[in-house]
């Protein structure tokens, strides 16, 4: 997600992708990809980068980045934990996945990967604990968090540090802290299983292609002919002026980009989702296209304006050949749509289905080469072409059991980490009558009653839509409503404004 890009990854989805993976599953008339086999690459000391991790590798060098492409997490381990096992385990993994093993460095000018043997790779886990009389309290936790997740030094692997802390004689935190360079949310989701695998003893199968393959077919002839052929339809998009999004902050945006986070949580009760429901079989639209189509209603009342750009994160692992490998295969998808006032919202909705089904049949055009052919690449205060995201999955509960062991998020760890201004996060429910969200958002532009008010809105807009589906958008009414105000007048001092 984030940044989703998907670079922010819900602690609800630690073993799923964090992205729109499948698309035949969750976008009717989009095909999956299907490619003729791949071929590993040729053996050799230094290996190009694929788009993305260039742009990553970038990103990392700039002035106050600190951990902001950090991926990390925390599970819960309740049961008789083997630790001489779980440090076995991590080995195996080292050796079954060679982004563990892999460096970035300058060569000639040019930033290539290097992976090392397996044998050269010292992966352990740091353990702590304290004598049996005495307890961690909640606040000594988040204090061993926040000092557990720091920087890395790109070019020194293994790029993945595993934290284990002793609560009681059955209950375990195991924290994980992997530079997004290496991985995604996908990944950490192989991560875990792989993990459970190799500590109950089972053998896992050799993968035939590992992340460098991927790089390797990106930098190929063939895969730069799919890329162009992708390209026109995104510069086409982008033709002529872009828009860049006013909202307005409670505070003066920072001159570098601030990626200070906080999440509020919601739902939307079982009345709201059994609604979405008749609209997904009478109109052929996802969750996601309803979703995105009320966000951009909601982003239009607050800005006056009536063309928005929000980001969507995207897995990227269209190959069957990469399902099993950690690695950086994530994209976004700058998802552009008109909510002009004069429009009903069912015309509205049509439009984003169209415009999201053509997008995601173009989803292999890289996102950092987009912002490079727009000129976007220099932007430092904000996130380049697009303020705001939209994540949209389904739900499983996120829980592994195995003999004498249960594995389960750490409730009371959230990121704090935000990629973008806002980004709404949306999943549905086991067994689905609820649809649990969140919007994540800088907290160093927004307060949080300013946010809470915009899940209000939200709201309102969802509810009126659903009503009536006819409504013209200049008819959709909302307390806070700022469509005739000047909104970029607040965009350059700190304010502070009563809704």
């Amino acid at each position: 997600i984030h940044r989703e890009l998907d670079i922010e990854i819900p602690l609800t989805e630690i073993f799923k992708s964090p992205t729109i993976r499948g698309l035949s599953k969750y976008i009717p008339g989009v095909a999956e990809s299907k490619y003729i086999p791949l071929e590993p690459a040729e053996k050799r000391e230094y290996y190009p980068l694929s788009s993305l991790q260039k742009r990553f590798y970038i990103l990392n060098q700039m002035k106050g980045v600190g951990t902001s492409y950090n991926l990390a997490n925390v599970m819960t381990v309740e049961g008789m934990l083997r630790r001489s096992c779980l440090e076995e385990a991590f080995q195996l993994l080292s050796h079954r996945h060679e982004s563990l093993r892999t460096s970035f460095e300058l060569r000639e000018g040019e930033v290539v990967q290097r992976i090392r043997p397996a044998a050269a790779i010292d992966f352990s886990v740091e353990f702590q604990e304290k004598y049996e009389s005495e307890l961690f309290s909640e606040e000594e936790i988040q204090q061993i968090i926040k000092a557990f997740i720091k920087p890395f030094d790109l070019s020194q692997p293994p790029l993945l540090r595993v934290k284990l802390v002793k609560l009681s004689y059955q209950e375990h935190l195991l924290f994980f802290d992997m530079h997004h360079i290496i991985s995604d949310g996908t990944s950490m989701g192989i991560l875990v299983r792989d993990l459970v695998s190799f500590y109950q003893g089972k053998k896992i199968s050799l993968l035939r292609l590992q992340y460098k393959d991927f790089c390797q077919w990106q930098n190929s002839c063939e895969g730069q002919a799919l890329i162009k052929q992708q390209e026109d339809y995104w510069l086409d998009l982008f033709k002529g002026e872009i828009p860049q999004l006013a909202l307005f902050t409670d505070y003066k945006r920072p001159a570098v980009q601030s990626f200070a986070g906080e999440a509020i949580y919601f739902s939307l009760e079982k009345e709201i989702k059994e609604k979405i429901d008749r609209l997904k079989r009478e109109t052929g639209a996802t969750l996601y296209m309803i979703l995105l189509a009320v966000y951009n209603i909601l982003l239009s009342k607050y800005s006056g304006q009536e063309d928005i750009v929000v980001g969507t994160p995207i897995a990227g692992r269209q190959h069957t050949d990469f399902e099993d490998i950690i690695g950086l295969f994530i994209n976004a998808l700058a998802m552009r749509n008109f909510p002009g006032a004069e429009k009903t919202f069912l015309q509205f909705l049509k439009e984003v289905r169209e415009n999201t089904l053509q997008a995601f049949q173009n989803q292999q055009y890289p996102f950092g080469r987009l912002l490079e052919k727009l000129g976007q690449m220099k932007e430092v205060s904000r996130n380049p072409l697009f303020d705001v995201e939209l994540v949209v999955q389904n739900m499983e509960t996120p829980e592994v059991r195995l003999e004498g062991l249960r594995l389960a998020p750490y409730e009371s760890y959230a990121s704090q980490i935000s990629q973008v201004d806002v980004a709404l996060y949306a999943a549905e429910s086991e067994p689905g009558d609820t649809i649990h969200a969140n919007m994540l958002y800088c907290s160093a532009l927004f307060k949080r009653e300013t946010i809470e008010r915009f899940i209000a809105s939200f709201k309102e807009i969802l509810s009126a839509v659903l009503e009536n589906r006819n409504l013209r958008l200049k008819d959709i009414h909302i307390v806070h409503d700022f469509a005739e105000v000047e909104s970029s007048a607040y965009q350059d001092e700190s304010v502070d404004f009563d809704f």
